[in-house]
């Protein structure tokens, strides 16, 4: 844990974005979907920022805009992944599993990871965001919700989850649903 009580990896993550930011902001301006700020409102007190509520959460807006740069994830060749060594973490019922997270040969991030959710459960309430998912449904039955539409699908089934498309999935039981993430994150700036 850092002095702030963020865990070590966060907090090397939002030093790196922060760096991002003061980079991308040599003009001045920071940009955030439709919000934008002076970066000059930001004032810099000895090696600390003094930041208002405001401007903190229009910086976190920006922070949240940025993609992940293809520079700070590995390169990503042939691999294989046997489903019984990927390391498992829990939350409460459900089970996730890092599958891998970097960057193919033309420098386009992948993300892949596996859920197993536990009936009734959701992974998170419907959400939007710039990249496109491609979820692969493995065993069990899930509601995909798109824009509000819901749509019930069986094991093999495949969803293609559009960007900025609010989107959200709930196991509506009775056993666990186990599925495929493929997160398309794209070119990184």
């Amino acid at each position: 844990m850092s002095p702030a009580g963020v865990p070590a990896v966060e907090a090397v993550t939002i030093a790196h974005r922060a760096a991002a930011v003061q980079a991308a902001v040599a003009d001045g301006a920071i940009r955030a979907g439709n919000f934008a700020f002076h970066y000059s409102a930001v004032r810099i007190k000895s090696d600390r920022m003094n930041l208002s509520r405001r401007d903190l959460a229009l910086t976190l807006a920006a922070l949240t805009q940025l993609p992940a740069s293809s520079e700070t994830l590995p390169r990503l060749g042939s691999q294989i992944h046997p489903y019984e060594k990927l390391p498992v973490r829990h939350n409460g019922e459900n089970e996730g599993r890092t599958v891998m997270h970097g960057t193919l040969h033309q420098g386009f991030a992948i993300e892949v990871h596996l859920t197993k959710l536990a009936p009734g459960g959701m992974p998170h309430p419907p959400h939007r965001h710039e990249h496109e998912e491609i979820m692969l449904l493995k065993n069990g039955q899930l509601d995909v919700n798109i824009n509000g539409k819901i749509t019930r699908v069986g094991p093999g089934s495949v969803v293609l989850m559009g960007s900025n498309d609010l989107h959200g999935l709930k196991n509506p039981g009775p056993e666990h649903a186990e599925y495929f993430i493929v997160e398309l994150r794209g070119q990184s700036a």
